[in-house]
């Protein structure tokens, strides 16, 4: 699928959207990514929760934790900080997984 140079801001990702997409997310984000993702969603999310998203001296700790954390994290902080995170993967070089959840959404809605 050819990437789209604008995000599609008519496909609205909920909280079931990331329920659903969790193992594609996952498989797809690394910790750089989560990195920059937090970093975009700095003014939504408070230090507490990006110290328990990263958990930064944790022994044992992966990259795979740090992104289920954020999942976890999202839908609790509101609508418009999902809307947020769908952003930041995008202006994270992410737009592939975007348009590919944005396809997997769309279809579902027909």
């Amino acid at each position: 699928m050819a990437e789209s140079a604008e995000m599609d801001e008519t496909i609205v990702w909920t909280r079931d959207c990331l329920r659903r997409h969790r193992v594609r997310l996952l498989d797809n984000m690394n910790d750089v990514t989560v990195r920059q993702v937090l970093d975009r969603l700095i003014e939504r999310m408070s230090d507490e929760e990006r110290e328990r998203i990263l958990c930064d001296g944790q022994v044992g700790v992966t990259t795979n934790d740090r992104i289920r954390n954020l999942l976890d994290t999202l839908p609790t902080k509101g609508q418009r900080t999902i809307d947020a995170f769908k952003r930041a993967l995008w202006d994270c070089e992410c737009q592939f997984l975007v348009n590919e959840i944005d396809q997997i959404e769309r279809q579902r809605a027909n």
